[in-house]
């Protein structure tokens, strides 16, 4: 039930974005892609063997996009998710350079799934910072947000050096 009202209340936030920002084109072309930022193997101390990814898809117009973005860690040794997020995401442009997006959250750790809600935004702020920053309710009502910023700056013209920050913050604490 709980993640029922998750759903209507992304699904309102959703009807709200794209009421202001959905317009009827004629020629609306259908894009897709994938985009992996981490895809790798990580071998450590203590007979350490993680696999690791952070990737996105892509499948839509200009105007409506369909996301799925997924990033978590397995371990190879034990067989089993140090975390694993999943995140299905409607987005739409709000201007020029920012992107609107509404959907759910499903991050699988190795307890119990936890489903949230989710909204925020992503684009390109002055000076070509990738900015993504998203807001999270879970099914037991707890508040989380997270910022994401990136620069790429180009060294040479085939050398780039990409520093990134990620902020979490939880506005409750976690009673799992």
């Amino acid at each position: 039930m709980k993640t029922l009202t998750l759903a209507a209340i992304g699904g309102g936030v959703l009807a709200t974005i794209l009421s202001f920002s959905f317009t009827a084109k004629a020629d609306n072309h259908i894009f897709y892609g994938i985009q992996m930022e981490q895809f790798e193997y990580r071998s450590g101390d203590e007979d350490e063997n993680l696999f690791v990814w952070d990737g996105d898809a892509f499948v839509g117009t200009d105007e409506l996009k369909l996301r799925w973005q997924g990033e978590g860690e397995r371990d190879l040794k034990n067989d089993l998710y140090e975390n694993f997020e999943n995140r299905l995401v409607l987005q739409t442009p709000i201007s020029d350079f920012f992107d609107a997006k509404a959907g759910i959250r499903l991050d699988t750790p190795s307890t119990t799934d936890r489903w949230y809600g989710t909204v925020g935004i992503m684009g390109l702020a002055p000076q070509w910072f990738e900015v993504d920053a998203d807001l999270f309710v879970s099914e037991t009502g707890d508040g989380s947000a997270r910022l994401d910023v990136e620069y790429e700056g180009l060294l040479t013209n085939r050398l780039i050096l990409t520093p990134s920050l990620e902020l979490n913050a939880a506005f409750s604490e976690d009673r799992e």
